[in-house]
């Protein structure tokens, strides 16, 4: 099994941020690294916090879901899922690019989740890792997500049992986005 860093992603937009000069890519870097934090740590506030009232998920999946077009809906689907079973997301990011249009990225979306959510009678409490190759790009405007497009193509992995250790360290994962906040763009 790969190796899974939940922090990866968040380290990259870290570099990225860096290297950045322009204070447009800037701040939509750390619009991404705040979604970043919200999403590893649970926290459905802060994700929603970082999209327009009217945003839109558009889902070009094999089993895209119903759509999303508020910030409610995602903020409504992000904590069913949480209630439901899944104790933390995160993207495992390969590349990322950022201009004044927004950001496109490919890489992993990474999701765990209880036995109980799959369904599992043998082991409820365990916990399971989802792996789905992702690739798409967000649609700023001002200062929040608008439109999130991606792309998963079909794929018949299924969860793999993994230890607690793998779940994101959530502190860490904020001490990162204070950094990236502390600096004036």
């Amino acid at each position: 099994m790969k190796t899974h860093e939940p922090l990866a992603g968040l380290r990259l937009v870290e570099r990225k941020f860096e290297a950045t000069s322009g204070a447009m890519e800037r701040r939509l870097l750390r619009l991404l690294a705040q979604r970043l934090v919200g999403e590893l740590a649970g926290d459905v506030a802060a994700v929603v916090a970082t999209v327009t009232p009217d945003f839109r998920l558009v889902n070009h999946a094999e089993a895209p879901g119903p759509p999303i077009c508020s910030a409610d809906e995602l903020g409504a689907a992000l904590a069913g899922a949480h209630q439901a079973g899944v104790r933390a997301i995160w993207l495992e990011l390969e590349s990322l690019v950022v201009d004044s249009g927004g950001l496109a990225f490919a890489g992993a979306t990474c999701i765990v989740m209880t036995g109980a959510l799959l369904q599992r009678a043998d082991d409820q409490a365990g916990l399971y890792l989802l792996e789905k190759r992702v690739a798409g790009f967000f649609e700023t405007r001002g200062d929040l997500i608008s439109v999130e497009t991606v792309y998963s193509p079909p794929d018949d992995r299924a969860p793999v049992r993994v230890e607690s250790s793998l779940l994101p360290d959530a502190a860490e994962a904020r001490a990162i986005l204070d950094r990236l906040t502390e600096i004036s763009i």
